[in-house]
């Protein structure tokens, strides 16, 4: 009868065993999956955040630096001194655009670049930051018109 016991203990310490483990490794190769996914939601969303505020915001351009980014006069109208003067701020202090926009330098980046339309090719009108290689990144694309002739403005957001 004690034999029977043990034998009867052991096999079902070894279901046990083998259920838990079987949950275990479940766990493990799922909650990777979404936990990637989770990354990449939270980027896309910061590009979509970063773009909302320049594209629809007007910021605060009275002071030098500026208080706050935006390149809106009233939507869709995107404001070109306001373009040339973030071109001349990202120049200078990168780091300081990047504070406005809510990224941490030490962890994240943005690049920003925004193109005008004309007669059917694209010009550079802002072009801040560089993207990095072997990094996952996300992009938002807004479109705009310009204020001074009318053309279209491609507003591109990418966010690491």
């Amino acid at each position: 009868m004690k034999g029977q016991l043990v034998f009867e203990f052991v096999v079902s310490t070894v279901f046990f065993l083998a259920i838990i483990m079987y949950t275990i490794n479940h766990l493990n190769t799922t909650v990777f999956l979404y936990s990637g996914d989770h990354y990449t939601n939270s980027l896309e969303s910061k590009a979509w955040q970063i773009s909302e505020v320049l594209v629809r915001g007007q910021g605060d351009w009275t002071e030098d630096p500026p208080l706050a980014l935006g390149l809106a006069n009233m939507w869709p109208e995107l404001n070109e001194s306001k373009i040339s003067d973030l071109e001349t701020l990202c120049g200078s202090d990168r780091e300081y655009v990047l504070y406005l926009l809510n990224a941490d330098p030490r962890i994240h980046g943005t690049r920003l670049e925004v193109n005008k339309t004309v007669s059917g090719s694209e010009v550079t009108l802002l072009d801040c930051g560089r993207l990095p290689h072997g990094i996952q990144t996300a992009m938002a694309t807004r479109f705009g018109i310009s204020d001074a002739d009318k053309k279209l403005l491609k507003v591109r957001v990418w966010y690491w």
